[in-house]
């Protein structure tokens, strides 16, 4: 018995970090989600209703309802990476409309550095 949930204790934590990993890569891919960038945020409508965006803005602050943030697990996956490659990983995010960016290195000691 106690066997048997062990067993299912452990099936169920790699289907968990499966399905982890391939969200992240997905959103990765198709919606251009980095470790800088990886968060949705959900804010009343200004006319009622509500919006899903990528950015908030300071003065859209007071409408916010729910954040998911994701960027420790991006900024796992890619410590990760660059722990498993033994070399580091440069990430490079800039939005050219707003004119703000930022770089993040994952060194293949676990460290990051960001600017």
């Amino acid at each position: 018995m106690r066997k048997k949930f062990l067993i299912r204790v452990l099936v169920g934590i790699v289907a968990f970090i499966s399905i982890a990993v391939v969200s992240v890569f997905l959103f990765h891919e198709f919606f251009n989600f980095t470790s800088s960038n990886s968060a949705i945020y959900v804010l009343r409508g200004r006319y009622g209703g509500i919006e899903i965006k990528r950015d908030l803005l300071l003065e859209e602050a007071d409408r916010l309802i729910f954040m998911l943030d994701a960027n420790c697990v991006f900024n796992f996956l890619m410590r990760s990476l660059a722990i498993a490659k033994r070399e580091p990983i440069l990430e490079l995010s800039w939005d050219s409309e707003v004119g703000v960016g930022g770089v993040k290195q994952f060194r293949s000691d676990g460290s990051m550095l960001s600017l």
